[in-house]
């Protein structure tokens, strides 16, 4: 019968591994270092049973490196012997029974399980086992921009099919979808050497969502003008059409003409937006979606303006309204982009095309947030991404309860 169980570091100044003391009557010390690194932390956890008077060891490495994580449970069986200067000596065999390579990988996993068997519980009457890594790392959204967690991870099962232990608390990786649409003036009033400018200042809108752009952001370019009364528009680039940048700019540069409209049919060419560009968006069951208007101009059917305002309410899209020049009505800008509720929420001008670089880049800037990693269309609490879960293991009636850190739930 084992009197006491104790833990001894082995070479303390470098804590190479732990090694296991019995004591009934005289000292037996069973080096945990035998045939394992002995920079593994071997021993740090442990599992120790009597059969016959043989032990069996099941013990935790949570150093032990491995080429994608670091962490092992290691088994040693069949001790017995004799002693030989505080260390066992006869038919001592130990080896890794699993390690990270062994577990199954998750998406957005940077390492399997980062100090995997730094706690271990046996579960009472079977061969299953509970092993944890607290310091499992995952890694989300778009390079460049990625956001490091440390969710830690608990796995049970026997030690040859060890699963991890999902629905606790920790999400998954979220991406983003946005669509935006840009729906430029292109009316007489509109020279064509502003024309000009406006569509070297579009080119270059993509560079604010280079993370995504072709992911999972669409953008759209819609013009607007009249051929003699009916709107007429022309659409130089679809939602979804170009995947990357190339394919972007020369659409811009083959397709986008000046339209020279005699009318300034706004609240109309909203309306045809909404209808028929968002309604059709591949993603519009999965994306937030945004309308930037830019016009230099009074809405000759500034009359319907509140009818498509509400519209694009009713669509659940984001509007923002940029005025360009003097000859721009701001009570109609507003009714554009907020229903004239607020004087100034969504509503940006500018003296003349040449700035309108400066005012799009604030707004594609405040669009850009919402596609990036961290940020969602529905209310997450990822206050359990750096958990840590499973610093310890405690075993209670058949249950195990994993403690963790880094928790502002506690």
């Amino acid at each position: 019968m084992i009197a006491l169980l104790l833990l001894m570091l082995w070479n303390v100044p470098n804590i190479w591994s732990y090694n296991v003391g019995i004591k009934e009557g005289a000292s037996t010390f069973v080096n945990l270092s035998i045939n394992i690194e002995k920079t593994s932390f071997a021993g740090y956890s442990l599992n120790v049973q009597n059969f016959d008077g043989n032990l069996s060891i099941v013990a935790g490495a949570p150093m032990y490196n491995t080429s994608k994580a670091n962490g092992a449970i290691i088994q040693c069986a069949k001790i017995s012997g004799s002693e030989d200067d505080g260390y066992l000596n006869g038919n001592t065999s130990c080896w890794v029974k699993v390690d990270g390579n062994n577990l199954l990988l998750r998406d957005n996993q940077k390492q399997k399980a980062d100090g995997f068997g730094t706690s271990l519980v046996q579960l009472n009457s079977t061969q299953e086992y509970v092993s944890c890594g607290p310091g499992r790392q995952k890694i989300c959204g778009p390079t460049g921009e990625r956001s490091q967690f440390i969710p830690g991870s608990c796995y049970k099962g026997e030690l040859s099919n060890m699963k991890m232990k999902q629905d606790w608390g920790e999400i998954d990786c979220f991406s983003n979808y946005i669509d935006v649409v840009f729906l430029v003036d292109s009316s007489n009033s509109v020279t064509e050497a502003d024309h000009v400018v406006i569509k070297e200042i579009l080119k270059n809108i993509t560079d604010s969502f280079s993370h995504s752009f072709g992911d999972t952001t669409q953008i759209a370019i819609v013009q607007y003008g009249t051929n003699v009364k009916d709107l007429k528009i022309d659409q130089p680039v679809g939602l979804g059409e170009c995947d990357e940048s190339q394919c972007y700019v020369e659409a811009l540069d083959n397709r986008m003409d000046h339209l020279r409209g005699v009318d300034t049919l706004t609240a109309a060419a909203i309306q045809y937006v909404v209808q028929n560009v968002f309604a059709t968006s591949r993603n519009r069951f999965l994306a937030r979606q945004f309308l930037v208007v830019i016009t230099d101009g009074q809405a000759t059917d500034a009359a319907d303006l509140t009818a498509s305002f509400a519209m694009t309410q009713d669509a659940n899209i984001t509007v923002y309204a940029i005025g360009v020049g003097g000859r721009i009505d701001p009570y109609e800008l507003n009714i554009i982009a907020n229903g004239n509720r607020d004087n100034s929420l969504r509503v940006l001008t500018t003296e003349k095309y040449s700035e309108l670089n400066q005012e799009l880049a604030t707004v594609t800037a405040q669009l850009a947030t919402f596609s990036t990693e961290g940020f969602s269309a529905v209310n997450v609490t990822i206050t359990l991404e750096n958990a840590m879960q499973g610093l310890s293991v405690q075993l209670s009636e058949q249950t195990f309860q994993r403690k963790a850190v880094n928790n502002s739930d506690g």
